[in-house]
């Protein structure tokens, strides 16, 4: 410390001047260079070019004015942050140890600037987009966490093991291991969307996704796999899916869900999981795994259908139709409320249900209200007398298939039944052939 006596008081005092302590300059990139390269001195401003083991660590700032692609060459270079702004900036080259955070100013609208050098982090990396967008390539290691504000694509082959959170925007994860490795969670927090079209998760690094009430995720053109969706609640989160398919393992929490499909979208949920709240949907969607605590609310919507042989709690048929591909079980109350455009879908393919014919189980009571059609799809020839339970309910089964009240007969491909609706479940038996009346055109 620098200690400077200017005068003494009457008092016996003396007036200190404490110097600073001496920082090194950040490094202001001009390109005027000319080769790229930031071991290259004339690229910066002042013209000294970074170095290896400056104290503290310096920012690298990249202005508007001078876009294009650096090269990073400089081996073991560590630098506390980086800022990008203007128009498009490419990073490349050798790994950079960060201490710090990266940032995207003001004036980069329309812009996506690209780093693709490795990111090794000494501390948990913030980055901000205030403008257009941000692309990070190249691999990010380290033990320490991710959060996110702005435009981001995650794309490397990423070994971080901290969390990832969306503070606000959208994150995009791209690649297999986008949100690094180990079981860290992905924090999707409100207002913001997390892009998972084309991310494919690891089966090695399973991944919690927690989207909390006011949040989305959103799967656009692509195929996404996930682990776990957890909705932690209290309120409703949103999944859209446009032009791709998302399959999830468990679906967790106690919060609500809107599950909006586009054209050529489908959802499917294969694994266990605790989910308590309403998944409201209006789309394609299968449960071959189990979430008997969680309500399904089947909306209006271009191709909704609910498919599978898993559970799901309390199901509501609102629009659209009902297909088990095996027994589809309901833990609760089915309640089919549609006034037209509803179908309840059966599969008659032997005698088994499950493995034989497809079949709606309730545990609880079944309500048919008036408004559903019955398609039956026959490829196994039935014994005059065989009966199938199309649908069971512990409860009371209540309500008829439009055009079709008890005693009346329905032809599966060729097949006739008789249709009845018992105490608990709604049956068909394999009918005699329908007479055919036939009339004498010979001449008198």
């Amino acid at each position: 410390m620098l200690r400077i006596p200017m005068r003494r008081f009457a008092t016996g005092l003396i007036l200190v001047i404490v110097a600073p302590p001496l920082h090194a300059s950040d490094h202001t990139w001009t390109g005027a260079g000319g080769d790229g390269k930031v071991s290259t001195a004339a690229n910066w401003s002042p013209a000294v070019a970074p170095t290896v083991g400056e104290a503290p660590p310096v920012n690298l700032i990249f202005p508007v004015g001078t876009p294009g692609t650096v090269n990073q060459d400089v081996a073991g270079l560590s630098v506390n942050g980086l800022s990008l702004d203007g128009a498009a900036y490419t990073l490349q080259g050798l790994t950079i140890t960060m201490n710090g955070g990266v940032s995207v100013g003001a004036t980069s609208t329309n812009v996506q600037h690209i780093l693709q050098v490795p990111l090794a982090l000494t501390g948990d990396l913030a980055v901000t987009v205030g403008s257009g967008s941000l692309s990070l390539e190249g691999a990010i290691s380290g033990p320490f966490s991710i959060t996110t504000a702005g435009t981001v694509f995650l794309r490397g082959d990423n070994s971080y093991t901290g969390t990832t959170t969306l503070s606000s925007g959208t994150l995009f994860l791209v690649s297999s291991r986008a949100a690094g490795i180990g079981p860290a969670s992905v924090f999707v927090q409100a207002g913001s969307t997390l892009g998972i079209g084309g991310y494919l998760q690891d089966p090695a690094n399973p991944k919690v996704i927690q989207v909390q009430p006011g949040a989305s995720v959103s799967v656009s053109f692509a195929n996404a796999s996930l682990s776990n969706l957890t909705f932690p609640g209290p309120g409703s989160a949103s999944v859209m899916l446009s032009h791709g398919n998302l399959s999830v393992g468990s679906f967790d929490g106690p919060g609500d869900v809107t599950l909006t499909v586009g054209t050529l979208g489908a959802t499917t949920i294969s694994g266990v999981g605790s989910f308590s709240g309403t998944l409201s949907d209006n789309g394609p969607i299968t449960v071959n795994g189990s979430i008997p605590g969680g309500a399904i609310i089947l909306s209006a919507g271009s191709f909704t259908e609910l498919y599978g042989s898993g559970t799901t709690g309390a199901l509501t048929l609102g629009y659209g139709g009902i297909s088990p591909t095996g027994i589809l079980s309901v833990n609760g109350n089915a309640t089919f409320t549609c006034g037209f455009a509803c179908a309840f879908s059966t599969h008659l393919d032997g005698t088994s249900p499950g493995a034989g014919y497809s079949r709606l189980a309730v545990t609880g009571n079944l309500d048919l209200g008036s408004g559903t059609n019955l398609d039956a799809q026959r490829t196994y020839s039935y014994t005059i007398g065989d009966t199938v339970d199309i649908m069971t309910a512990t409860g009371s089964v209540s309500g008829t298939f439009v055009g079709l009240p008890d005693g009346s007969t329905v032809v599966a491909n060729g097949q006739p039944f008789t249709i009845n609706y018992l105490p608990h479940s709604v049956r068909l038996t394999a009918a005699p052939p329908v007479p055919v009346e036939l009339l004498d055109f010979s001449a008198e």
